[in-house]
């Protein structure tokens, strides 16, 4: 039987599911709310897609406006 990856790549992950990236979300939160602007700049599959889904997920726990896809 083949291994199979454990690991989610193919899509992004459930905000709950991403894993030691929370000085980047707290971060980007943190702009967010200041009126900074940012980017968020890195290669495919690297996280941006749930890494935004986290900053998004964490801005609606805390009572701020998100954006929804």
């Amino acid at each position: 039987m083949p291994e199979i990856n454990p690991f989610i790549f193919s899509r992004p992950v459930d905000p709950s599911n991403l894993i030691d990236r929370n000085s980047e979300a707290d971060q980007l939160l943190t702009l967010a709310e200041g009126g900074h602007a940012t980017r968020l700049s890195a290669p495919r599959r690297y996280g941006k897609t749930s890494l935004l889904r986290r900053v998004g997920r964490d801005a609606e726990q805390i009572g701020r406006a998100s954006c929804r896809e």
